[in-house]
């Protein structure tokens, strides 16, 4: 998860405010993990647009 709030605050040039004193309701993931191999290997598919430019467009499309 930190991995991901790196990479979109870099996207968009803003620093999240992380609380990890938050409580997450139970039951909470412990574990995320994208792991495209198995889908890719199954059925040939990837991901037309990187993360970078899927957080882009993210961003872009909620400023308005």
């Amino acid at each position: 998860m930190k991995g991901l709030v790196e990479k979109m605050e870099e996207v968009s040039g803003l620093q999240a405010i992380v609380d990890t004193d938050a409580k997450v309701p139970a039951p909470s993931p412990r574990n995320y993990v994208s792991d495209l191999t198995l889908i890719d290997h199954e059925l040939a598919w990837r991901p037309k647009i990187s993360i970078e430019e899927g957080l882009a467009t993210l961003f872009r499309s909620t400023a308005k």
